[in-house]
């Protein structure tokens, strides 16, 4: 909660750009709404850390989990948010590639989705990038 209460005064405008990249700070207020189970807030949030930075894989990954996880804790299924956080994982992995975490969380997210194939070919990915964390 404290956390919380100091990263929205950094998204209200009380910092400097001098210390900390903007879209850092709506990526890691994005993180403290979603730890504190306000997942719709992170979502808007992770979506202002790309929109500022566009260039922004972090952004990207934590979107895709975010919209995932909202997405199929609903019943239904959420199948647009679903489709939206799988496209920010693309994003995610084309702009960073080498990046393991990245793939773990596509293996993730495109097994919840109910894509056993893609999720075993990025799981994969992980294998060859990291083959300790993917044993």
């Amino acid at each position: 909660v404290e956390a919380e209460r100091y990263l929205h005064k950094a998204v209200s405008g009380y910092f400097s750009p001098l210390t900390l990249h903007e879209e850092e700070v709506w990526h890691d207020y994005g993180l403290a709404l979603w730890h504190v189970g306000r997942g719709i807030e992170a979502v808007q949030n992770f979506n202002n850390a790309i929109i500022t930075n566009p260039a922004f894989p972090k952004g990207y990954n934590n979107l895709a989990c975010a919209l995932v996880m909202l997405a199929v804790s609903t019943q239904p299924p959420n199948h647009q948010a679903l489709q939206e956080g799988l496209q920010a994982m693309e994003q995610a992995v084309t702009m960073s590639p080498g990046t393991p975490l990245y793939w773990r969380n596509a293996a993730a997210l495109l097994a919840l989705a109910g894509d056993r194939q893609a999720a075993a070919g990025a799981w994969e990915r992980l294998r060859q990038l990291d083959p300790a964390t993917a044993a």
